[in-house]
């Protein structure tokens, strides 16, 4: 067996150790994908695989690259609309999926599946299709509608065992986003009900 020398030892050593740098320099630098990407790619995922395969949804979730969001819970919504209106639009208030990323995956789906309010999205329009992902960071109880802000503020409402939601955007003015809000619930425009103010960041 061949000895090695002192500073033999030492260029092995620092071999190594570089070795090790650039591996773990390549693996941080893998790419990860914005919250909209994946909703883009569940759409096209979506038209491409002739409506979804069982177990196919927790397959496509595993190709995207584990980021940030991959290790957040966190209510969330999802938007598609094209030309300015709204196509369709799922999510929920609270968590409901291990993370972002598959949060963003379910309500897609949902989105062009069960929301039928619209007429459902065909495969002739999918690519001119806009996206919008909503993720909910509070939801809290407001007295008054006179200081919300509907830009960057969501609106829910409640009375009666009825509830309607506008996320941030949806109105331009505080006292359309109530109005809207409540014809949406199917609530009186005269009968008293709660407010609660939707804190959240939206991604385009």
């Amino acid at each position: 067996m061949t000895k090695l020398s002192g500073l033999s030892r030492v260029y092995a050593v620092t071999s190594v150790l570089a070795c090790l740098l650039l591996l773990s320099s390549s693996v941080q630098a893998l790419p990860s994908v914005t919250l909209t990407q994946v909703a883009r790619r569940t759409v096209e995922y979506y038209f491409a695989s002739d409506r979804l395969k069982r177990g196919s949804l927790a397959k496509l979730i595993q190709e995207f690259p584990a980021g940030e969001s991959a290790s957040k819970q966190g209510g969330l919504f999802v938007t598609l609309s094209r030309r300015g209106q709204s196509r369709a639009c799922w999510g929920s208030l609270t968590p409901v999926h291990k993370d972002l990323v598959a949060a963003t995956v379910y309500a897609t789906v949902a989105a062009l599946t069960h929301d039928y309010r619209f007429r459902l999205i065909s495969s002739g329009e999918w690519e001119q299709l806009k996206v919008q992902v909503t993720v909910v960071k509070a939801v809290e109880p407001i007295h008054s509608i006179e200081m919300q802000n509907p830009l960057s503020d969501g609106l829910m409402v409640r009375a009666g065992g009825k509830s309607g939601i506008l996320l941030p955007g949806e109105a331009r003015d505080a006292y359309y986003q109530l109005v809207k809000c409540k014809l949406k619930a199917g609530i009186r425009p005269g009968e008293p009900c709660q407010l609660y103010r939707i804190r959240a960041d939206v991604y385009q």
